[in-house]
């Protein structure tokens, strides 16, 4: 696979990354309702397995992945632009268990402030025959909960020397700084002198990662441990990820609200509920949105989403009118007579600009704006 290795060098891509450091993640998501994450892996280059960690000690490499997708949350945030390179894919997820259909969903209230159908199940309360009372932590219909997962490329290792290329897997990590892999605060902790130490990079910058999995049974969640950061050769780093590198977020699922209500209760789906599934999704089983198979979830307790630590929020009045199947998201539209704030030319110079009047600023300061013009431009490309 073609990896931009330019993306890394110079003062531009350390300038990107602090950027990509600390902006927040979260895009229009708001709630705090809380997953295989969705992605259509027939589509990936080469056979993509499923990577868990074992009990002890691990070494790995987290494969750098392009930003290509305007679903991405690290992009509609303003985080990381488009054809820049991340170490994975960060989404608000729920979890297979509870559903008719045993699938996993991108949550679409927590990444994209949508009405989700999952999170309104969650948040049902006694006087609608559910258990979420406000400020009562464990409250809420479990089955139902989010939770904030990292998506890596992995590469693991005997030694720093010795790549596992036999079982290099998506590993669907928990990103929670209390219960998860916190592998992202742990390099900001350790760097010195930088924003990060960016891990994922494949340049001398780059190193592996090691750390400790520990786990009392397999109904109790597992345990992250003693990461560090270990140099390897960078010319192996520079193989692997030409080797292994693809757009991870080119085949991720976003599923309307209607496909989810179908997918988790069964019964029809609404017409034109089809628009926006995936050519290749058997209507039967759904295998192709899947990274694993239900069977895998019920016996994985990393995989169940779980409420966050912090207090949650009222869902949104009943009054709220769901967005029907068919309707895009309002930012993904350009308004008629859209131009650029700055001047560019609309729909045919996006990600040419840098800077104060840059098309990353323009991310931040006038978000619809930004992801319509990045629309035409791909409609135009």
């Amino acid at each position: 696979m073609a990896i931009n290795f330019n993306k890394f060098k110079g003062n531009e891509a350390k300038q990107k990354l602090e950027t990509q450091t600390t902006a927040p993640r979260q895009s229009e998501g708001e709630g705090n309702c809380g997953g295989y994450g969705i992605f259509d892996l027939a589509k990936a280059p080469y056979e993509v397995k499923t990577w868990k960690p074992k009990k002890g000690e691990n070494l790995i490499l987290i494969v750098p992945v392009e930003v290509t997708s305007h679903d991405n949350p690290a992009f509609r945030s303003g985080a990381i632009d488009l054809g820049d390179y991340d170490y994975g894919v960060s989404l608000y997820t729920h979890m297979g268990k509870g559903t008719v259909a045993g699938l996993s969903h991108v949550c679409l209230k927590r990444n994209y402030g949508r009405n989700c159908p999952r999170c309104e199940e969650f948040f049902r309360g006694p006087d609608q025959g559910g258990t979420y009372v406000k400020g009562v932590k464990g409250s809420g219909n479990s089955d139902h909960a989010s939770s904030e997962r990292n998506y890596f490329l992995v590469v693991p290792f005997t030694d720093a020397n010795t790549p596992d290329e036999e079982n290099v897997g998506l590993w669907n990590s928990p990103a929670n700084s209390k219960l998860g892999f916190a592998v992202v605060d742990r390099a900001k902790e350790m760097a010195d002198g930088q924003a990060i130490i960016p891990f994922w990079w494949p340049t001398d910058d780059g190193r592996l990662v090691s750390f400790h999995m520990s786990q009392a049974s397999e109904r109790d969640f597992p345990e992250y441990s003693k990461i560090k950061f270990v140099k390897r050769p960078t010319a192996l780093a520079e193989s692997l990820a030409t080797k292994y590198s693809f757009p991870l977020d080119s085949l991720l699922i976003v599923k309307t609200p209607d496909q989810i209500n179908h997918d988790t209760f069964g019964g029809p789906e609404s017409e034109g509920s089809h628009e926006d599934k995936h050519e290749d999704e058997d209507p039967e089983t759904h295998e192709a949105y899947t990274a694993n198979t239900p069977e895998e979830d019920g016996m994985d307790p990393d995989a169940f989403g779980v409420p966050e630590p912090e207090a949650t929020k009222e869902p949104e009045e009943a009054t709220e009118e769901k967005p029907k199947a068919t309707t895009a998201p309002v930012e993904s539209k350009a308004p008629e007579g859209s131009k650029c704030p700055y001047g560019h030319v609309f729909g045919e110079e996006w990600s040419e600009h840098k800077g104060e009047t840059g098309c990353g600023r323009c991310k931040v300061d006038h978000r619809a704006t930004a992801i319509a013009c990045a629309d035409a431009f791909s409609e135009g490309a």
